[in-house]
């Protein structure tokens, strides 16, 4: 027996100095790898080590963060300043030292505050308000955890958004506001679930539990607490552990299992002791007090009771210490700005005293600056004069390029009207002819030649001048709420006997209750040009249709025809104005500018204009126009829309005179079972398996509101609609009600 207890001795003493050695061996690696490092990046390595370490060895964790501290103050660096503070602060609270946590949350904030670092100003308000939190002062928590929401949302830093649900909800627990607490950590718990956050889902599963416990739920409670446990086993996750095992241990002893919680309280109690967690501690002293009270066993009850008021005293006297620790850092703010006014002042006496001593270095050293002044203004001139120079050459180019431009102008506005104007000129020369030999029909005829070139030339000086119009700014933009139905059929109206002398069937289709925000002159140019490009390249009996469809925030305004349609090689220069006499042709009324000036005038109403063509089928032109503010909430926002859609699905249920039996065994004994589960943990990789799995039996079985139900919980699951599943969910147990009514 000797021999057998002295083999496992030395077996322990082996196994001891191998886990020391490697422990220094790992500990040496660290220490030449950080010495290699720039002092910056020494900082930010030893924070790293600190925060991998804080839940498992928080004092040396403590150790990495002092070490980061020392050499940020050295290099006087601001950001590895804050972050050092930040981490000796959350290992502080971890281990329940909360007016040194406090003290270095505040040093924290106050250095991002002036780096107007927003994400870590609200990771900083956030740690301070749990502080607070934890020494019982709840509306000043409350106050802080508020300020961290507002900033994430702002930020949109959704992980961080669930940690302040998190937190609210406790501080709700602390107050007795059970029901509203555990509202709050079922919202958060389904984002971290959804961010894979392990270390928040552990925390909200205890928070969770804490509630369940709170209202007598014990197995909830401890379904909750044991799945926080096994997370944290797996994460190695100590001060997590610990909580758990702790909370474990409380349900064992509201259930009277006094074996039970005793055996995970010592759990809980040797690892809180061992990495310093004071909170942990204390609350498991006072629970083995209890435990031991049970179970007659009166002196270990009273020694722990002892203990247990001797860590109480500390923390109260931590709480009262923490706002001496506020008014005292107010005073340190106040005392070092007087130290620095004192400082400024005799630092302008001894800069005075220099300067008496030393007035004749004092006027050397202003020849030479006026020397090297002078040399630096002329090379200041002379690289100003460089500048111009330079300015100077590229606007003569652009002035060149303008001239070029302004030739290319007036030789395609000439080219345009030089025919309209010869056929003019030849008809009125024909037509006085004609008037002295007076033959009246060629008159007419040739009037009729004048007026159809007179109309284009007005069409083409038209153009020209709404163009010239937009290209100067001068072109009032009064953007209003627009009604097309009216607009769209007054154009039509005008239009008709343009397009009856072809023959030409002029329609439209879903335009009613179709509002824009836009100037009204410009929408009525577009579509004026759109409709008279439709009707002058349409085919005899062609047809002509105009349509009008939401586009989330924008409403999008088709004209079809059946003309000849756009060659390929000239859609995509039809928008841009290529101002050379090649680019048009005799036949282009409108000297080619009505689609180039329509392309202006959307985009200067917030839109986009596209067009599709097969050549010999016709073409379509598209533009859209943002929609009104007033309808944009209209249409993405109003409330009842998800209730009438939920109501939809109901009647549709209610409909059925049969509901297969196969299904209602399915329901009652699978579906309903899971619904339960899915509603309490609220997990959104359950709640996708529960939707898809609605969607399945729905299609299987024929009962289609079933599968529509799915299909919408799958959506939104899918797309973190917290606000929407947690409508929509409940709806579950009304249809089961109305199914087995059935």
């Amino acid at each position: 027996m000797k021999r057998f207890l002295l083999l496992i001795f030395i077996f322990n003493s082996w196994f001891w100095i191998n886990s020391r050695s490697q422990e220094l061996s790992d500990t040496d690696s660290i220490t030449q790898e950080i010495a290699s490092l720039t002092d910056s990046l020494k900082v930010h390595r030893l924070i790293s080590l600190a925060d991998e370490l804080k839940y498992n060895n928080s004092g040396k964790a403590l150790e990495y963060a002092y070490q980061g501290l020392e050499i940020s103050n050295n290099i006087k660096s601001s950001y590895e300043l804050a972050i050092s503070h930040q981490c000796i602060a959350e290992i502080y609270s971890l281990r329940g030292h909360y007016e040194r946590a406090l003290e270095h949350f505040l040093a924290a904030l106050k250095l991002f505050t002036s780096l107007e670092n927003q994400t870590k100003i609200a990771i900083c308000d956030n740690s301070i308000g749990n502080v607070f939190m934890h020494t019982g002062d709840y509306n000043q928590a409350s106050s802080y955890f508020l300020q961290a929401l507002t900033l994430n949302k702002k930020l949109k830093n959704i992980e961080d958004i669930a940690s302040n649900y998190n937190n609210i909800g406790n501080a709700f627990l602390l107050q007795d506001s059970i029901d509203k607490g555990l509202s709050y950590f079922l919202v958060s718990l389904m984002i971290a679930d959804s961010l894979k956050n392990t270390t928040e889902v552990i925390k909200l599963l205890n928070n969770i539990g804490t509630g369940y416990l709170r209202l007598k739920k014990f197995e909830m409670a401890m379904n909750s607490f044991e799945k926080a446990a096994k997370l944290s086993l797996q994460q190695q996750n100590q001060y997590s552990l610990a909580q758990s095992y702790l909370n474990i241990a409380k349900v064992y002893n509201n259930t009277n299992h006094f074996s039970s919680a005793l055996k995970f309280a010592l759990k809980s109690y040797q690892l809180a002791v061992s990495e310093n967690y004071n909170m942990i501690v204390y609350e498991t002293e006072n629970l083995l007090s209890q435990i031991y009270v049970s179970l007659g066993n009166y002196r270990n009850a009273y020694h722990h009771y002892v203990k247990y008021k001797l860590l109480s005293d500390s923390i109260f006297n931590d709480a009262n210490s923490k706002k001496l620790a506020i008014i005292q850092a107010k005073y340190e703010l106040e005392n070092s700005e007087k130290e620095n006014q004192l400082l400024r002042i005799r630092n302008e006496e001894s800069k005075k005293t220099i300067h008496r001593k030393n007035i004749i270095v004092s006027v050397s050293s202003m020849l030479i600056l006026v020397s090297l002044i002078l040399v630096f203004v002329l090379l200041y001139f002379n690289n100003r004069f460089k500048k111009l120079n330079q300015i100077l050459e590229k606007q003569s180019n652009e002035l060149k390029e303008l001239n070029l431009q302004k030739d290319k102008f007036f030789s395609f506005v000439v080219h345009n009207i030089k025919n309209p104007f010869s056929t003019i000129y030849g008809f009125s020369e024909l037509m006085l002819k004609s008037a002295e030999k007076k033959e009246q029909d060629k008159m007419l005829r040739y009037s009729q030649y004048i007026y159809d070139s007179s109309e284009g030339i007005k069409e083409i000086l038209n153009n020209l001048l709404e163009w010239s119009r937009l290209q100067r700014g001068s072109y009032e933009y009064n953007p209003v709420r627009l009604d097309l139905e009216g607009l769209i059929k007054d154009l039509v109206e005008l239009n008709n006997k343009s397009a009856a002398k072809k023959s030409i069937a002029l329609s439209y289709e879903n335009i009613e209750n179709k509002y824009v925000y836009a100037d009204r002159q410009m929408v009525y140019t577009i579509l004026q040009n759109l409709i008279s490009n439709a009707i002058r390249y349409n085919i005899e009996n062609g047809k002509i249709n105009l349509s009008v469809v939401n586009k989330g925030r924008f409403i999008e305004v088709t004209i079809a025809d059946t003309g000849e349609g756009i060659p390929e090689d000239r859609i995509d220069r039809i928008f841009v104005f290529n101002p050379s006499p090649a680019s048009a042709t005799d036949e282009s009324r409108g000297a080619g500018m009505g689609l180039i000036i329509c392309k202006e005038l959307v985009t200067k109403n917030g839109g986009d204009i596209t067009v599709t063509s097969t050549a010999g089928e016709g073409s379509s032109f598209s533009f859209t126009l943002p929609v009104p503010d007033s309808e944009l909430e209209y249409i993405e926002g109003r409330e009842p829309a998800l209730s009438e859609q939920i109501n939809i699905i109901k009647e549709n249920l209610r409909s059925f005179h049969v509901i297969p039996e196969k299904f209602r065994e399915k329901l009652n004994n699978e579906l309903i079972q899971k619904y339960n589960h899915v509603s309490k943990m609220l997990s959104v990789e359950e709640l996708k398996e529960f939707s898809e799995i609605l969607i399945t039996v729905g299609d299987e079985y024929k009962v289609d509101p079933i599968k529509v139900y799915g299909e919408k919980l799958l959506e939104f699951s899918t797309a973190l609609q917290f606000d929407r599943i947690l409508k929509i969910l409940p709806e579950f147990s009304d249809m089961v009600e109305i199914i087995n009514r059935i």
